[in-house]
């Protein structure tokens, strides 16, 4: 079993066209070892989804409530995902932020959906800007509180809903239709 190394440096050109060349199921199994570290603390959450492999990023570890900065003590995580998902240059990625119930009513945001997108916003951001992700393979997604994973009855539920899901679609990158 051959693990990848947490230290390389994920510019490595040499490293990317060997890692694009495998199957899906070799990418969700290499980002799922290379994140496991953050899993075992809580940080985020790494699971196979319909749509094909999802990290899930928790509200309370990225972002304080009703905001969609990200924490600074977020940067670090965030940096070691997209190093564990840089090797594959062709993966469509989509970010999708989501919401609790709770209807919010503040000076920034007048719905769940604003927020949830403006979340997703924010991790895209950061992916184009910091780790030179290419903007053609990345979409945002925002669906405040109608895609939920638990119930919005209890605060137990209510808190895994708020989350943003950096979603690797299933299938390679297209090219514009334009």
């Amino acid at each position: 079993k051959q693990e990848p190394e947490d230290n390389k440096d994920s510019s490595d050109a040499s490293k990317k066209p060997q890692a694009q060349t495998g199957n899906f199921q070799d990418i969700k199994k290499s980002i799922k070892i290379s994140l496991k570290p953050l899993q075992l603390v809580g940080e985020v959450i790494v699971e196979e989804s319909s749509q094909g492999l999802a990290i899930r990023l928790e509200e309370e570890i990225f972002f304080e409530s009703g905001s969609a900065t990200l924490k600074p003590e977020a940067l670090p995580i965030i940096g070691k995902i997209a190093g564990a998902i840089s090797y594959f240059t062709n993966q469509q990625i989509r970010i999708e932020g989501h919401t609790d119930s709770i209807p919010i009513a503040t000076t920034r945001y007048s719905s769940n959906w604003e927020l949830s997108l403006d979340r997703a916003s924010s991790i895209m951001r950061i992916f184009l800007t910091k780790y030179d992700f290419s903007p053609v393979n990345i979409a945002i997604a925002g669906y405040g509180q109608y895609r939920p994973i638990a119930t919005n009855e209890t605060e137990a539920g209510r808190k895994r809903n708020r989350r943003v899901d950096i979603v690797l679609l299933e299938g390679k990158s297209q090219k514009p239709l334009l």
